[in-house]
């Protein structure tokens, strides 16, 4: 009996893991985001780190590994893009009839830019805002772009078809084991010539002028960063309610069965 009550226990311990170490990582990100919001363009912290603030300049425009979809419209499309971040999602059911999203394609493509840091020029070191793969730029730890500026749908749907394999590119919706009927999502943020940019490295002061890199990785951030802050705080607090009481349960019925 005892034993039963602690599978119980176990199950419930392993199925809470997940939605608790999201929290915790959703609540690392918002610290790493108020530390950084908070730094400004006070200069240089006690790590020898630096933050820069002001408007991007373009050298190299950047260039995304996919094309976004004929009819997405961007504003301010003639100013040169210097971060494109962009990803693809499919909605998938869940067993409890909810549905969600999973990110199924990606990217981060980035050009040669500069910010303008009140009378100095700072170039941001491109391969420092990509250190490594990135499975999606919208929850990279480093990188802090908000809600997605374009949130389009795509006539394409990826699946896959039992034996036959993946299907990919398909201009039908399927609806098949997991898949829904939806389309795929296509969502991107393009950081522009003139927008402003908040981004914390290390200064390297090269022969031809100042360079921010880190090899672990530039924070950036950009849009409402005080509203992201709170997001990332309100996630965290959502996905430890749920790790929790998914934890409880499994304690209440352990409980209840020894009772009984």
């Amino acid at each position: 009996m005892v034993v039963n009550q602690l599978v119980i226990v176990a199950v419930a311990a392993l199925i809470g893991a997940f939605p608790i170490s999201h929290a915790r990582r959703q609540r690392e990100r918002a610290r790493r985001l108020s530390g950084l919001v908070a730094s400004g363009s006070d200069g240089a912290t006690a790590a020898g780190e630096r933050t820069v603030a002001g408007p991007v300049e373009v050298e190299r425009p950047a260039e995304p590994e996919r094309s976004p979809p004929d009819r997405c419209e961007l504003d301010r499309s003639d100013a040169d893009p210097a971060v494109w971040a962009w990803r693809v999602q499919t909605e998938r059911n869940r067993d409890e009839g909810s549905n969600d999203w999973k990110t199924i394609d990606s990217g981060l493509a980035v050009g040669e830019f500069a910010v303008r840091d009140d009378w100095e020029r700072v170039r941001i070191d491109a391969e420092s805002v990509r250190p490594g793969e990135i499975d999606d730029p919208f929850e990279a730890d480093r990188l802090f772009l908000g809600t997605p500026d374009i949130d389009l749908y795509v006539e394409e749907h990826s699946g896959s078809l039992g034996d036959i394999g993946p299907v990919e590119d398909v201009e039908v919706s399927l609806g098949i084991g997991s898949e829904t009927t939806t389309p795929n999502k296509y969502q991107a943020t393009v950081i522009r010539e003139g927008d402003e940019l908040l981004a914390r490295g290390r200064i390297d002061d090269a022969g031809d002028g100042a360079v921010l890199r880190d090899d672990s990785g530039i924070e950036l951030g950009f849009g409402d960063l005080s509203d992201r802050v709170e997001r990332l705080h309100s996630s965290a607090r959502r996905w430890a309610a749920v790790g929790g009481g998914i934890l409880a349960l499994g304690v209440a019925g352990a409980v209840a069965g020894l009772v009984l």
